[in-house]
């Protein structure tokens, strides 16, 4: 595991420990090091640093062996000596696990015996790779923009460059975001899927990627739930999450009159967070008109929530946009009370909410928008 992945991780990670419950042992052999001590500690939440929980010499061949007992699956370390970070990061969904690693080659590790183990290198190489190719992206990007254009012809093939690294940046983050969402699926192991889920939420939040919705992340944790009912972790982890029912507030509609959020009760509401100044959030407008139309007469609505700071601006998107439904807006731009309350990070956004004001779908748009309305709405 890279020290950027760790450090990420420990900052996202709930866990519990108990000192009663099932014994597991990790052997192995480490080569290439001068410790004399390794050592096996557990991540937890509410610790700065990780808790020791077994140590063990460095046999002259290089081997170790080590055990501790924990009440459920969690996710432990290794660390040699006075290494500031483990070498390798494990899940004991088994009762026996054997590691196998060079530590002349930083974070090329082996693990038998634990499916969960193995699935989290594989996750921590892919993010590795794709870190790279996003990388490399950003710096392109960047490096063109400090380009100066001479004439029109130059700023287009600058401007069409600078596309092309966006798009690169935007799927290869989508790939990301792909591979652990068909990760957590299999719901192979609850500590994979936290893992797994925390790690990139904090890799997304760290640069500038679209991390999972709340919706997204309370599907996979009450999944993995199913599966695994009595996993404490989960049981903590669910109770952080947004509830789904959605959050009342009342703004100002265009005349200054107060709306209610509850006052749409009875109704499919697509609640849409935009702005006039929002390029993105225009050019899916057109889209969501359609789609008011569509289903205007089959007890829908739509609430629209401006992210503006001027009112005139907001006017006059909604009147060339043809955007005929409710518009509400505090007009305080990012500091919106709404926006606050969904903790929307970035527009165009928005939510389907049932009739009874549940929270069904969420970030909805193009051919999406009208898939989950066709799916909802009959």
């Amino acid at each position: 595991m890279s020290k950027v992945f760790f450090a990420l991780f420990v900052l996202g990670m709930i866990s519990c420990t108990s000192k009663s419950g099932t014994t597991f042992t990790v052997e192995g052999t480490v080569k290439n090091t001068n410790a004399q001590m390794i050592y096996l500690e557990q991540n937890l939440a509410n610790s700065e640093r990780p808790l020791i929980v077994d140590s063990s010499q460095i046999g002259s061949n290089g081997k170790f062996r080590l055990n501790t007992t924990t009440k459920e699956e969690g996710i432990f370390s290794l660390r040699a000596g006075q290494a500031n970070l483990p070498f390798a990061v494990l899940i004991n969904d088994s009762k026996k696990l054997s590691i196998d690693a060079d530590l002349a080659n930083p974070n090329i590790y082996n693990i038998s015996g634990s499916r969960a183990s193995e699935e989290l290198i594989k996750l921590d190489r892919m993010i590795g790779r794709q870190l790279d190719v996003l990388s490399k992206y950003s710096q392109h990007y960047d490096s063109v923009s400090r380009l100066k254009a001479f004439n029109i012809k130059q700023q287009n093939s600058l401007d069409s460059i600078k596309r092309e690294d966006s798009l690169g940046y935007e799927t290869g983050s989508q790939e990301m975001k792909n591979y652990i969402l068909e990760l957590t699926q299999k719901n192979i192991s609850p500590s994979l899927t936290i893992y797994a889920v925390t790690t990139f939420q904090q890799i997304a939040a760290r640069y500038g990627m679209r991390p999972f919705t709340p919706l997204e992340v309370s599907e996979m944790v009450n999944k993995t739930l199913s599966k695994f009912p009595d996993n404490t972790t989960l049981q903590e982890w669910k109770k952080t999450l947004r509830p789904g029912k959605a959050p009342e507030f009342t703004l100002a509609d265009t005349t200054g009159a107060p709306v209610a959020l509850s006052s749409f009760k009875g109704k499919y509401v697509l609640i849409d967070f935009w702005a006039s100044w929002c390029r993105p959030c225009r050019m899916e407008n057109p889209n969501v008109v359609a789609a008011y139309n569509q289903f205007r007469n089959k007890n829908f609505t739509i609430l629209g929530v401006s992210l503006d700071t001027s009112r005139q601006a907001w006017m006059s998107a909604i009147n060339m946009d043809g955007l005929t439904w409710n518009h509400v807006s505090d007009l305080k731009g990012w500091q919106s009370e709404a926006a606050g309350m969904y903790g929307v990070q970035s527009i165009p956004y928005n939510l389907l909410l049932n009739p009874e004001g549940s929270i069904i779908a969420e970030d909805i748009r193009g051919k999406d928008l009208f898939t989950a309305l066709n799916k909802f709405i009959k």
